[in-house]
């Protein structure tokens, strides 16, 4: 039986509590996810298979009113600490 990818995960981190960085790194991961999901075989060699790809930002202390969204996950130092 052959096994297949059914789950990605792309990840960005930025060590830093500043909101402008952390704008940045929400784009680029944003940039990333689109990448994964919309390019011609960017992550697999068989486009019609079947995975979700989500995200995770990192970042060392930046508040945000929501840590997850429908494809993106934020986590601090802090919480990435207590998973572990």
């Amino acid at each position: 039986m052959k096994e297949s990818l059914t789950d990605v995960i792309i990840g960005e981190v930025k060590y830093t509590k500043s909101e402008t960085t952390f704008s940045r790194g929400l784009r680029e991961l944003l940039e990333y996810l689109y990448f994964a999901r919309e390019a011609d075989q960017y992550l697999f060699n068989n486009v019609t298979q079947e995975c979700r790809i989500s995200g995770l930002l990192c970042t060392d202390g930046v508040a945000t009113a929501t840590q997850s969204s429908q494809s993106v996950t934020h986590l601090t130092t802090e919480d990435l600490s207590q998973l572990f």
